[in-house]
C-alpha cells in the first residue's frame, strides 16, 4: 500500500529544489498527478502542516540562512526564495523571526562563527528544513524487516554542544512528541542565530514500561553552547568518550532492534553502559520515501575499562599519625564542567572538625593531565595512594587538604583556586590561609601558582624540578620528555614573591636525571635573593623517598614538612 509519505516525497523534493518558483497548490498539485483537495489532504496528514505553510516554511528557513552566510542584498535573497516583493518577504520574515532581516543579519550568529563552519549550517538548513517533522514517522503495518543482523564497533568521539528540549511521554506519543520538538529547536535555532552543525537526535534519559524520558534536538556549533534558550529549548552537552555503536537500516519504528542489539553486545564484551542512549537520523525521510532506505546510526555510552593500578600508584607515604583514619572525606565535589564532563575535588577534613568552623586549606598542586596519568598509572593522581595519605596526613594536622582532577593543569587548577574562593564559606576552608604541596614534575605548575597568587601563605616542594637557571635546559626538556606543565619557562627567582615561605625536600640519591642539578641551582639563587627557604637534604634518599625509602630520615622530613605547614597556616 502506498504510504502518505510516500505520495507527497516527489513534492516535498520538488518544492525543496525550485523555492524561487510557482508553488501554489495548484501547480504543487499539478507536478504530482493529483487533485488539489487531495494533494491537501494527504499533505496535510504526512507532514503536519499544509503545502502552504511548508513552502512558507521553506523559504523563510533558506532566506534566514542566506543572510547569514551570504552578501546578497534583502530584495535578491527574497526574490532568491520565492517571494514577490521586499515588502511581502519583510512582513513574512518578521512575523516568524521577530525582526527585520536586515536586523537579523546584522545581528550575525550567536557567538561568533568562523566562516569556515557557515556552509555546514546553510547545508544541514536545505537538507532537515523539508522533513524536520518527518523523523520518527511511523509505518503504518508491520515491518518486513525482523531480527535484522548489526555490526557493531567500539570508538572514541568527541563531545558535541547540542540544543535540547526534554519531554517525559507515553511510548506511543514518541514519535508525534520528535515531530513537535525538533520543530521547536529547528525553528528556535533559526530564531537566533544559532549555528546548526548536524542531523537531528534523540536521546533516551529513561525507558520504563508506562513513561518515557526523552530530549530531541540538534548539534549546533561550539561558539554556541552558552547562548541564552527559552524554556523548553536547552543548551547542552552531549558527552564524548567511548561509545558502542551502530547504524539502523529501515524504519524508525524497528530502532528497538537495534538498541538492543548493543545492549547485548556491550554485555557480552564485557562493558558497562555509561549513560544514557541516543540516536541520529542520518537521513532525510523527505529524500528517501521508502523506510528501508533510512539510516539512523545508534550510541551508547559505555565506561572506560578500569587499568589495574600500577606500582608507583599503589605506594602509600611510610609515615602515619594517629587520627589518619577518622578523617572525613567529601569525595568527587564538582568544581568545573568541561566538554567531556565534571572535574573533581576531594576534600579531606580533620576529625570532629565542623563545616561551619573555617580551616585553613593546602592544595595538592598536579602538573599533569590525568588524561595521561590514567594510562600510565591506572587512575587519576587524587586517586593514587600517596596522595590519599598525604592528604589525611594533613588533615589529620588540623588543616584541610584538596586533591584534584585535571586535564589541563594551567586552566584546571586556576578553575579550581576560583570555586575554592567563591565557595569557601560553604566549604568551611579560610581562603585567606591557603598552601600548596607539589612534588616532582608537578612543581613548575606549583611555582607558577605562588608567582600568580602572591597571597599563598607557603608552599611544601618536593624532590622536583624547579627553574632553568643559569643559561639550564633541564626543566624544558625533563617537561618534553615526561609532557607535564612547565609554565616557569622564562622566569627566575625573582619572580617568586619574597614573602612566601618555601620548603624544599631533597633526595640525595635521586636517580632520576636534571632533578638534582635544577634543584640545586635553584636552592643556590633563592638564599642569594634571601627568600623565606627551608631545605631538608635527604642524603641518602631516592627520587619519592617519603613513598620508596622506609626509614626514620623519610619520617622525619615528612614531619617537618607537616610542621611546616602547621606553622605557617595555622599561626
Amino acid at each position: 500500500m502506498t504510504t502518505p509519505l510516500k505520495q507527497v516525497q516527489p513534492v516535498i523534493a520538488f518544492a525543496a529544489a525550485h523555492l524561487d518558483e510557482d508553488l501554489s497548490l495548484g501547480s504543487l498539485a499539478g507536478h504530482a498527478g493529483l487533485s488539489a483537495f487531495h494533494l491537501h489532504r494527504v499533505f496535510s496528514s504526512a507532514a503536519g502542516e499544509t503545502p502552504k505553510q511548508f513552502t512558507l516554511r521553506l523559504r523563510l528557513a533558506r532566506a534566514s540562512a542566506m543572510l547569514l552566510t551570504g552578501d546578497d542584498s534583502v530584495l535578491d535573497v527574497a526574490l532568491s526564495c520565492g517571494f514577490q516583493s521586499h515588502e511581502a518577504f519583510c512582513r513574512a520574515f518578521r512575523r516568524r523571526f521577530g525582526m527585520s532581516p536586515s536586523a537579523y543579519r546584522a545581528r550575525g550568529f550567536a557567538g561568533g562563527v568562523p566562516a569556515a563552519e557557515a556552509p555546514e549550517h546553510s547545508g544541514v538548513i536545505g537538507r532537515v528544513a523539508p522533513c524536520i517533522g518527518l523523523f520518527h514517522t511511523q509505518r503504518n503495518g508491520r515491518s518486513q524487516q525482523d531480527d535484522m543482523t548489526y555490526s557493531i564497533e567500539k570508538k572514541e568521539i568527541a563531545a558535541q554542544p547540542v540544543l535540547m528540549v526534554r519531554r517525559r511521554v507515553k511510548p506511543s506519543e514518541v514519535a508525534a512528541t520528535l515531530a513537535e520538538v525538533l520543530g521547536l529547536v529547528f525553528m528556535h535555532a533559526q530564531q537566533n542565530g544559532i549555528a546548526l552543525a548536524g542531523q537531528p537526535l534523540t536521546r533516551y534519559i529513561e525507558w520504563g514500561p508506562g513513561l518515557w524520558t526523552v530530549e530531541a534536538g540538534m548539534p549546533v556549533a561550539a561558539h554556541c553552547c552558552e547562548s541564552s534558550c527559552d524554556a523548553d529549548v536547552q543548551a547542552g552537552i552531549l558527552p564524548g568518550g567511548l561509545v558502542a555503536t551502530t547504524t539502523h537500516a529501515g524504519s524508525y519504528d524497528q530502532l528497538n532492534q537495534a538498541h538492543a542489539a548493543v545492549q547485548q553486545w556491550i554485555e557480552a564484551e564485557g562493558l558497562t553502559p555509561a549513560g544514557a542512549p541516543w540516536e541520529s537520523y542520518t537521513t532525510d525521510p523527505a529524500d528517501y520515501p521508502d523506510p528501508k532506505d533510512w539510516k539512523t546510526e545508534i550510541f551508547w555510552p559505555i565506561a572506560k575499562p578500569k587499568t589495574e593500578r600500577g606500582e608507583a600508584a599503589s605506594k602509600p607515604v611510610v609515615y602515619h599519625i594517629p587520627g589518619m583514619d577518622a578523617v572525613t572525606i567529601q569525595r568527587d565535589v564538582s568544581y568545573q564542567t568541561t566538554a567531556s564532563g565534571p572535574l573533581t575535588f576531594d576534600l579531606y577534613r580533620p576529625p570532629a572538625a565542623k563545616a561551619t568552623t573555617p580551616l585553613p586549606a593546602v592544595i595538592f598542586v598536579v602538573g599533569y593531565s590525568d588524561l595521561g596519568a590514567e594510562r600510565m598509572l591506572g587512575c587519576k593522581f587524587k586517586e593514587m595512594e600517596s596522595y590519599i595519605t598525604w592528604a589525611k596526613l594533613v588533615a589529620a594536622s588540623g588543616l584541610i587538604a584538596i586533591t584534584y582532577e585535571n586535564h589541563d593543569p594551567m586552566r584546571d587548577l586556576d578553575a579550581l583556586f576560583g570555586y575554592i574562593r567563591e565557595h569557601a564559606t560553604t566549604l568551611g576552608i579560610d581562603e585567606q590561609r591557603i598552601g600548596l604541596w607539589s612534588c616532582s614534575g608537578n612543581v613548575p605548575r606549583a611555582l607558577h601558582a605562588v608567582m600568580q597568587k602572591p597571597d599563598l601563605k607557603c608552599a611544601a616542594l618536593c624532590y622536583g624540578v624547579t627553574l632553568d637557571l643559569d643559561g639550564s635546559t633541564g626543566v624544558a626538556e625533563a617537561a618534553k620528555m615526561w609532557r607535564f606543565s612547565n609554565p616557569t619557562a622564562g622566569k627566575s627567582v625573582r619572580d617568586l614573591p619574597p614573602n612566601v615561605p618555601l620548603f624544599i625536600a631533597r633526595g640525595g640519591c635521586d636517580e632520576v636525571p636534571q632533578v638534582n642539578e635544577t634543584l640545586d641551582r635553584f636552592i643556590t639563587h633563592a638564599l642569594a635573593a634571601n627568600l623565606p627557604l627551608t631545605v631538608a637534604n635527604h642524603a641518602t634518599g631516592p627520587h619519592a623517598f617519603d613513598l620508596m625509602h622506609d626509614s626514620e630520615t623519610s619520617r622525619e622530613i615528612v614531619r617537618q614538612i607537616l610542621a611546616f605547614l602547621r606553622l605557617h597556616l595555622l599561626a
